[in-house]
């Protein structure tokens, strides 16, 4: 970037001239102009790394670009997001469950809406909660088979109650919070049980007891065999969108 190195060079010989001669100086600082100039070399290098992936080494460590977590570091350099002092995303939480009277506003309201059907005890009353989405959430059905139906006949009971037994237990414990997606402002996943992405070899005598209460002894046991769920899960979204509704295998 010669021009702006030349401008730069020229704005201290300029300081310099006018401080030796008397002269007060509006000009700015060294400071702020190397920081001009450090902003308008990184900008067109940030949005070079978030457009064209690419691995480069860094303090002797490669890091490859193109991930939803380095495209949120590059898009820090041309203040497209808040800087790192800012409150932390939804992706620095992996793992960690979140408190039911903490979640973001559109999450708690579809979960009051998913609520307010299963208390009916009428699983078509989901539907309500299903119209609230642009599309149906996933919740396994075929292409063109009704949603509502395919519960139905997936419940045990023939009535699809003990499917809205499922739900209600689910959402009751605390969710998980999983990364997805570029949104850095809403790409979390509110996923329930927040036990669906855990290791379950690795549960507290307390998890164990809500893993138990929800799917029985015999279940728990082959789940923790198998270090994974595989029951009912459900999945919000960050902007309220409810995701699935799904029976892991």
């Amino acid at each position: 970037m010669p021009h702006d190195a030349d401008t730069f060079r020229d704005s201290r010989a300029a300081a310099t001239e006018a401080g030796s001669a008397g002269v007060p100086c509006v000009c700015e600082s060294s400071a702020a102009m190397r920081s001009r100039w450090l902003h308008v070399v990184t900008r067109p290098l940030a949005l070079f790394l978030i457009l064209f992936p690419a691995a480069v080494v860094v303090g002797g460590r490669e890091v490859v670009y193109g991930s939803a977590r380095d495209w949120t570091i590059a898009a820090v350099l041309t203040d497209m997001v808040p800087s790192a002092s800012a409150e932390p995303r939804a992706s620095a939480k992996r793992g960690k469950p979140a408190a039911n009277d903490t979640l973001p506003r559109n999450v708690a309201a579809m979960r009051e809406a998913i609520q307010a059907a299963v208390m009916s005890g009428r699983i078509g009353d989901l539907k309500g909660a299903f119209d609230l989405n642009e599309l149906p959430p996933d919740v396994g059905a075929g292409p063109g088979e009704d949603p509502i139906a395919h519960l139905v006949k997936s419940s045990a009971s023939g009535d699809g109650r003990d499917v809205l037994d499922a739900i209600s237990k689910l959402l009751e414990l605390p969710p998980a919070v999983v990364p997805l997606g570029r949104d850095v402002e809403n790409n979390g996943i509110y996923v329930w049980p927040h036990l669906a992405e855990r290791d379950l070899s690795k549960l507290k005598p307390a998890e164990e007891a809500e893993l138990v209460a929800l799917v029985g002894s015999e279940m728990a046991v082959a789940m923790k065999s198998a270090r994974r769920w595989t029951w009912w899960r459900v999945a919000i979204g960050a902007d309220g969108t409810w995701h699935s509704f799904t029976r892991l295998p």
